[in-house]
């Protein structure tokens, strides 16, 4: 669960994953891919809560094919996928709590 996704961030940032980024990870091959998994769901989730539940299916999957990736994210976030990175890496600094908050549980 997500709970579990948070205290598996702290401990791999704190340790052997130190200093690494969303967009610095690789899901496949990478020593800190199972950060790179617990990370991206806590981007959607963060995403999420800042725009649409539907966001990444009725916005971001359709226009990539024609712009590409980043140009969609973009687009449907209004920022660079750089400029998320370094907004979601501040947002996972806060307490727990106020990262729990955003679930709306």
């Amino acid at each position: 669960d997500l709970e579990e996704y948070l205290a598996s961030i702290d401990q791999s940032l704190a340790g052997e994953c130190s200093g690494r980024t969303l967009l610095s990870l690789d899901s496949y091959g990478d020593d800190c891919e199972a950060l790179a998994y617990s990370m991206g769901a806590w981007a959607i989730a963060y995403l999420v809560d800042g725009s649409s539940p539907d966001v990444l299916l009725e916005n971001v999957y359709p226009e990539a094919e024609e712009l590409g990736w980043e140009a969609a994210f973009e687009e449907a976030f209004g920022m660079t996928p750089e400029a998320f990175d370094v907004e979601f890496m501040a947002f996972l600094e806060l307490p727990d709590d106020q990262k729990m908050a955003i679930l709306d549980l």
